[in-house]
């Protein structure tokens, strides 16, 4: 199919037909109630020009914009692992994925501007609140309608996801990442007459070399140098010597990170899996941080200082 077969297709505005049933929500079949599932309105099946949505019910989210995708939830769905299923919500939008729906999309997206970042807040701004367990599915206008051929955006895990006592070292690790509570404050580390002053922890070391786009961002394990085509351990993790504390902290972190990621691909649609798996495969990836690591070949440390609640709102 080329693009030029698109412009006869209806995009997100341009529902052929729309059929409105009225049948009980979700939440009413199931005889329990939740304040943060989201209101279920009338069942409304959007045709497109391949697929009917066979959504038990639409997503109502009032003061939502219009032109951001609607939510539809599912029951089930052939992407979400059976171990999964019934654990949290399945929700799928449908996306005008035509170059020109992706450029209308863009253009609106691109001034999109920040709630107030209280709950009540987003909320009102039309927004959906995940809760673990929950998956969401993105499926092409233009596409067959299958769910097999549906987009994983995201699913969420929690701490229930995670092997017995890695919480307890999560928790272990930001400690020894913050290092003392009366040596933090909100700016990068530095070096005051020869001595470190603030920041945190893992700054105060001649090894924590940010990455040229970001001052608080680090590269803990392997950097990728698209010029020379070349993967090789990052700048501040190569030993030259005796492994100093920074670098056992290094150490740490990469252990104890790449559990935590593998345990949130046991819960991801079986196929995304399988994919990444093979890519391994054929690029010969090293498992980093964990023997059974196939995904994650390289970690980045993300600092920011707590802000308030309305710092980005109107942004």
């Amino acid at each position: 199919m080329s693009d030029n077969d698109y412009d006869d297709m209806p995009g997100l505005q341009d529902v052929l037909e729309e059929e409105t049933e009225s049948i009980p929500g979700l939440s009413d079949l199931s005889g329990e109630e939740d304040d943060d599932t989201p209101e279920l309105s009338e069942v409304s099946k959007h045709r497109y020009a391949k697929f009917t949505m066979p959504a038990l019910s639409k997503v109502s989210l009032p003061s939502r914009d219009p032109r951001l995708p609607t939510f539809y939830e599912f029951k089930e769905h052939a992407q979400v692992p059976a171990a999964v299923v019934g654990r949290g919500r399945i929700f799928v939008y449908v996306h005008d994925t035509s170059e020109a729906g992706n450029l209308k999309y863009y253009d609106f997206a691109k001034d999109l501007t920040f709630p107030d970042g209280t709950e009540e807040a987003v909320t009102a701004a039309g927004f959906l609140k995940l809760r673990p367990s929950d998956f969401v599915f993105a499926r092409s206008a233009h596409g067959s309608g299958a769910e097999e051929d549906d987009h994983p955006v995201v699913w969420v895990t929690g701490s229930e996801s995670l092997p017995d006592g890695l919480e307890t070292s999560i928790e272990k690790l930001q400690t020894d990442i913050l290092g003392p509570d009366e040596l933090i404050d909100e700016d990068k580390a530095r070096k005051v007459d020869g001595v470190w002053k603030g920041g945190i922890h893992w700054e105060r070391s001649d090894h924590a070399i940010n990455i040229a786009a970001s001052e608080r961002c680090y590269t803990v394990a392997q950097s990728y140098q698209i010029q020379r085509n070349l993967t090789s351990p990052a700048v501040g993790a190569k030993v030259y010597g005796d492994p100093t504390d920074h670098h056992t902290l290094r150490r740490k972190i990469i252990e104890t990170a790449a559990p935590v990621a593998l345990a949130s691909l046991q819960r991801a649609p079986g196929a995304y899996v399988d994919v990444l798996r093979t890519q391994a495969d054929v690029n010969n990836l090293p498992p980093i941080g964990h023997e059974q690591n196939f995904a994650f070949p390289t970690m980045q440390l993300n600092i920011a200082s707590t802000k308030s609640h309305d710092a980005l709102a109107g942004m």
